[in-house]
């Protein structure tokens, strides 16, 4: 396995803006689980998951992250938005009181 750190791929995308498969396919990221917060920080303002993050959260799910939406909501307030993702997210709500795995 290759491990090739994102200042690299910055560097790397600032000569080519779409870098190739081979590179991106040697990258290995460097964590087993990301927990995103939503409100006030993953969320659009109108409570909705832009475009540009449900494909990083795609992405990082291809490469065999755990990708959890963590909020202090209830889970029947969360559940619509990890349904607007194209996988099933971990979810932790209740303050990390609960935690859901699909």
């Amino acid at each position: 396995n290759v491990f090739v750190s994102e200042t690299v791929m910055c560097a790397i995308s600032a000569f080519i803006p779409q870098p190739s498969s081979l590179i991106l396919a040697a990258m290995r990221f460097p964590f087993d689980l990301i927990a995103f917060d939503l409100d006030d920080t993953l969320l659009l303002p109108s409570g909705e998951l832009s475009a540009r993050s449900k494909a990083a959260l795609k992405e990082l799910n291809r490469r065999g992250v755990v990708v959890a939406l963590a909020s202090g909501r209830m889970l029947p307030t969360m559940t619509p938005i990890a349904d607007a993702l194209s996988f099933a997210p971990a979810i932790v709500s209740y303050n990390g009181a609960q935690v859901n795995l699909k």
